[in-house]
């Protein structure tokens, strides 16, 4: 009944009502609700997991004696089924849309819910796999979309990015919810590991400069020796001989004119 209850009334507001006034202080019940959500998150197709999405939302804020044993199962998993960060790791490389709902929900989780969101940094567990999915939206935003080429730049237009929620299709669209949810996915990141990544860039950063200075250091004195070979070269090259005939000596002008002026009566 709850399986079918999920699957065709999600949207409804009495079904909404129904499961949450079923889930107050009842363990066993909650479990089955979480337990068939999880298993749509992880399996429906990317455009129809918004009402899930929603409900596990509306199940997991529930603020009852239970609600972090929810918020638990629900990132790890419950009777089998996936939990969220299971189901993000696993989608990572063919569904992105799945991911990134997934990632939406968490931070509204973490929005409305500080609870979860402390859970998420007590945990040696779910600390690293948050920080990573997080690292994973933003290498998907900034990385080139497939196809484009600056080859011709009076064709650069392309239609605006549809929704990664209703949308078809499972690689990520690069829409402006999608980069208004990351910014916010970064202030639920742990201190220490932006100090962590931005030490990081900086070190490749100074390791490529040293890497490549030696390189300039190298290029620049073959050119100077190169130089200094050719300067070498022209300076010492040998007159050709058509200069050696035209060019005039001097000093068999000088020969000349002594001669005439010791014995003028021969030049006569």
């Amino acid at each position: 009944y709850v399986k079918k209850l999920i699957e065709n009334q999600t949207e409804a507001e009495e079904t909404v009502q129904l499961l949450k006034h079923c889930c107050w202080e009842n363990p066993h019940f909650s479990w089955l609700v979480l337990k068939e959500l999880l298993f749509q998150i992880s399996c429906s197709y990317t455009y129809e997991m918004r009402p899930f999405v929603d409900l596990l939302l509306e199940m997991t804020l529930l603020n009852d004696s239970w609600q972090k044993h929810r918020v638990v199962n629900i990132l790890k998993g419950c009777d089998g089924k996936d939990g969220l960060f299971d189901t993000i790791q696993r989608s990572k490389s063919h569904y992105h849309k799945r991911v990134y709902q997934c990632i939406k929900f968490l931070v509204s989780l973490f929005s409305n819910c500080q609870m979860a969101h402390q859970i998420v940094l007590d945990s040696p567990d779910f600390k690293p796999k948050w920080t990573a999915a997080v690292e994973w939206l933003n290498d998907e935003l900034e990385r080139r979309p497939f196809g484009a080429s600056n080859a011709y730049p009076y064709n650069n237009w392309s239609p605006p990015a549809q929704s990664n929620e209703t949308s078809n299709g499972v690689f990520l669209e690069r829409s402006q919810s999608a980069r208004l949810t990351l910014q916010k996915a970064f202030e639920f990141v742990p201190e220490e590991e932006q100090e962590e990544t931005e030490v990081e860039e900086v070190t490749e950063s100074e390791i490529t400069e040293e890497e490549t200075s030696p390189e300039r250091q190298s290029n620049v004195a073959a050119n100077q020796s190169i130089s200094s070979i050719s300067g070498q070269s022209s300076s010492t090259h040998p007159l050709s001989t058509d200069q050696s005939l035209d060019d005039d000596d001097p000093s068999l002008d000088d020969t000349e004119k002594q001669d005439n002026e010791v014995n003028p009566e021969k030049s006569d």
